[in-house]
Order: structure tokens, then sequence, then C-alpha cells
């Protein structure tokens, strides 16, 4: 168990260990969209499970969160670390996959 005010905690607090994360990132997205807004730029909030679900080549994240069927993607996690795109029948890193469709 660790007490209050540790160094443990502490140290879980800010790197998002057990659960702490969301107390620390929701200022910080509060801020970067208000700096977005004040400087013209759009900002999205995705899912982040719909990142690793939707190939960030043939398919939109945003139409994928929004679609009620899940299961009629066109590409999906083939095994741990690989992603295969059903329709360039394409295989590569899950992990690039998820990071570009943040960036999308």
């Amino acid at each position: 168990m660790l007490s209050s005010g540790s160094r443990i905690e502490s140290f879980c607090f800010l790197t998002g260990i057990l659960g702490y994360r969301k107390y620390l990132t929701q200022p910080l997205l509060n801020y970067i969209a208000e700096k977005c807004r004040d400087n013209g730029i759009e900002v999205i909030k995705v899912n982040e499970s719909y990142t690793s679900k939707a190939s960030c080549i043939t398919e939109n994240v945003c139409n994928v969160q929004t679609s009620k069927n899940t299961n009629a993607l066109r590409s999906k996690r083939v095994a741990r670390g690989l992603f295969k795109d059903k329709i360039l029948n394409k295989v590569w890193n899950a992990d690039l996959n998820g990071a570009v469709n943040h960036i999308n």
C-alpha cells in the first residue's frame, strides 16, 4: 500500500501509473485545445481504442469511431504487433499504424 505523499505515489502521479493519468492529462488537453482555438487550429478528440482498429492508409479513424458496426472494419490486427489492411492486403507494424492514426 502506498502512503499518501510518498515518493512512489508522487512518481506514479507524474508518470500516469495506477490510474492517476486523468488528473494530469485533462488540464494539459484543455490548455492545448485553448491554444489551438486561439490560433485557428481545429481540435478533434479521437478515442484511443479506435486508432489501432482502423487502417491509417485506407480508413478514416473518425469515421470508424462514429460507426456502430466495428465488425465491418476493412483491417485488423493479425498478431501481436502486426496490423493487416484487407484492402491493400499489406501487413505492417501495429504501433506505427496507431501512431499515424493519432496524427491524422
